[in-house]
C-alpha cells in the first residue's frame, strides 16, 4: 500500500519564517518586559513602597 503524499501548501516556508521572526519578537519583548518590571521593583525597593 502506498500512501499518498500530503500536499504542500504554496507559501509554507514564508509562513514558516515569519512564524520565527514572530517568535523571536516574542522573545525579545518578553525580556525587555521582565527588565522594566525588574527595573520597577529597585525603584519601588529604594523609594521605599511596599
Amino acid at each position: 500500500m502506498v500512501m499518498p503524499k500530503c500536499p504542500v501548501k504554496k507559501g509554507a516556508s514564508s509562513d514558516a519564517k515569519r512564524l520565527k521572526q514572530l517568535e523571536d519578537e516574542n522573545a525579545k519583548l518578553k525580556r525587555l518586559l521582565a527588565d522594566a518590571m525588574l527595573d520597577n521593583v529597585v525603584l519601588k525597593d529604594l523609594l521605599g513602597k511596599p
